[in-house]
Parts: C-alpha cells; sequence; structure tokens
C-alpha cells in the first residue's frame, strides 16, 4: 500500500472518505467523514464564540467580539 499525505482540511478528509468508500473500507470512510464533521463544527464555533465576556457595574454583560471578521 501507497503511503498518502494525512489529510488536513475538512475537505480533504471527506475526498479521502469517499475514496476509501469505494475501496470498499467503510468504517474508514465513517471514521474520516466523522474527523471531517467534527473539524467543521470547530471551526464554526471558533467564529460564533465571542473573545471576551464580562459585566459591568449594573451587572450587564459586556462582550467583545473578534474584529479581524
Amino acid at each position: 500500500m501507497k503511503l498518502q499525505k494525512p489529510p488536513t482540511t475538512p475537505a480533504e478528509h471527506i475526498t479521502r472518505a469517499k475514496e476509501e468508500r469505494a475501496g470498499g473500507d467503510h468504517t474508514a470512510a465513517q471514521t474520516l467523514a466523522l474527523i471531517a464533521i467534527a473539524e467543521r463544527l470547530s471551526e464554526i464555533v471558533e467564529l460564533l464564540l465571542p473573545v471576551e465576556i464580562a459585566v459591568d457595574a449594573a451587572r450587564e454583560p459586556l462582550v467583545n467580539w473578534p474584529t479581524n471578521r
């Protein structure tokens, strides 16, 4: 078997999952697809989470969102 570079992005994981499925290894395909889903969800969460949450004197939340969106 030829060694392959490990996938590093969700898209690469999906491509590799399709290759594994076509080759008959459904367990590897499912694992790679789940990794891709987890990585994509992680990217989405990073975009949604505020960098800093604080409370002012009136106990109102202050949210400082990232500026580089």
